[in-house]
Formats: structure tokens, C-alpha cells, sequence
């Protein structure tokens, strides 16, 4: 007869009530009983081709991942070589650039990219 899973914990909890904690590890009854844990392999199979391509999926997702963040660090750098070679009108606009881009990061980067690199005629 399997017992439910309330009664397994009560039971559990019963013996760790006993003096002797002994009882949790070889009481098998408690886990023989119960359908729950006898199924469990059951439960979390996995056919090998679904996690293969679960994994081949999460692997690419992660590669796009890296390859994005290389790329936003590489455009991070490169805004910031730029801000530091241009020349302004006022030093005042060199500073505010560069505080802008190493404190937003790659959002910063972007933005001036777009509202001064693009710019260029060079």
C-alpha cells in the first residue's frame, strides 16, 4: 500500500523526534512504500536526442550571448579612445563624454556613437 506524501514526512518527522537518528537513514520502509520516490526515474527521464538539443541550443544561445558582450566591450573601448583623441570646442565636452560612456557602459558607448562618431567625415 504506498502511503501519500504527507504521511511520508510525518513520518520522518517522527523519527527525528526518536532519540536514535539512526532510524531516518535505514527505516527503507518509509521510501519503498511511496510511489513517489519508486518512479522517480521515470519522472526525470530525458530521451537522449531532446537533451541534445536542449543542450546544442542552450550552448548557441550562450555563444551569441559571449559573442554580443565581446562586441559591445570591443565598441566600448573604441568610443572611448575616440572621445579621447577628438577634439572639442570646450575640454568641458571631452569630460562630460567620457564620464558618460565609462558610467552607462555600453548604452553610453551607443549613444555617442550615434550622436558624435557618426558624424564623422573621416
Amino acid at each position: 500500500m504506498a502511503l501519500g506524501f504527507l504521511q511520508i514526512l510525518g513520518q520522518a518527522v517522527d523519527s527525528l523526534n526518536a532519540t536514535n537518528y539512526s532510524n531516518i537513514i535505514n527505516n527503507s520502509e518509509i521510501f519503498n512504500n511511496s510511489e513517489i520516490f519508486n518512479n522517480i526515474s521515470t519522472i526525470a527521464y530525458v530521451p537522449p536526442k531532446v537533451f541534445a538539443g536542449a543542450f546544442a541550443t542552450m550552448m548557441a544561445i550562450w555563444l551569441i550571448v559571449i559573442v554580443l558582450i565581446v562586441l559591445l566591450l570591443i565598441l566600448w573601448i573604441f568610443m572611448i579612445v575616440d572621445v579621447a583623441k577628438r577634439k572639442f570646442k570646450q575640454e568641458q565636452d571631452k569630460i562630460g563624454w567620457i564620464l558618460v560612456i565609462v558610467l552607462t557602459g555600453y548604452i553610453g558607448a551607443i549613444v555617442y556613437y550615434f550622436a558624435i562618431k557618426r558624424g564623422d567625415k573621416h
